[in-house]
């Protein structure tokens, strides 16, 4: 029933935050030169415990229909390094067009970490639901579990899903301007991304597993 709130107000929650610091940096080398660069960092948290009403139990009356009140819960920390490095020239040729060439270099390394909490966690795949903190037997049409109480929640499971990825990127650029007649453009970036990831599963009925993989791929674009 869509009109119904099946979570657990002394238990479920939402929180997110962001924090944010950027630093811009510009030198005028020469009246046609300018070399300037951005830093950023970031950090950014999503903090949550829900409900997810599921498996529902019909009846006869339907009135008597049940459902299992299963959590969710996640605590996500996410932080961002960037740094943008960039030439602009300004310049004419022998053409008659006025040109601004863009060259630089850019670095972004984004690290988020992702747990969840003890015994409030009820999706296992492929198939089912495991895990403390579900509570069965919630009528569907007069949910009668809103307001119990509960205890504060025992702390994050120390087993948190990681992932690195790191992009450089090197990028030279000209726009060339004709009497504003004639405007041509033209470039060529290429990034690489590194990806790495980290984790915690069940490998042949092992829990607490720990593994890890990377990988690498290049991109160029063309303009």
């Amino acid at each position: 029933n869509r009109n119904n709130f099946y979570g657990f107000v002394n238990r479920d929650f939402f929180r997110t935050g962001q924090d944010i610091g950027t630093i811009n940096a510009e030198v005028q080398v020469t009246p046609d030169l300018v070399i300037s660069n951005k830093i950023r960092e970031s950090r950014s948290t999503q903090n949550y415990i829900g409900t997810l009403p599921e498996s529902p139990a019909l009846a006869n009356p339907l009135s008597a229909s049940t459902l299992t009140a299963n959590p969710q819960s996640r605590y996500q920390v996410t932080d961002v390094f960037a740094n943008q490095t960039e030439a602009t020239y300004k310049f004419n040729d022998g053409a008659g067009f006025k040109h601004t060439a863009l060259a630089g270099f850019e670095y972004d390394n984004e690290r988020s970490s992702i747990d969840k909490y003890l015994g409030l966690n009820s999706e296992a795949l492929p198939g089912g639901f495991s895990g403390g903190g579900s509570l069965a037997g919630v009528s569907v049409f007069n949910p009668q579990y809103t307001n119990i109480p509960f205890s504060v929640p025992s702390g994050l499971s120390g087993l948190p899903t990681k992932l690195t990825i790191d992009t450089k990127s090197v990028y030279v650029m000209d726009s060339a301007n004709y009497n504003d007649l004639v405007i041509l453009n033209g470039g060529v970036r290429y990034d690489d991304y590194n990806i790495k990831t980290s984790g915690y599963g069940t490998v042949n009925g092992v829990a607490g597993v720990f593994g890890q993989q990377q990988q690498d791929y290049g991109m160029p674009n063309f303009n």
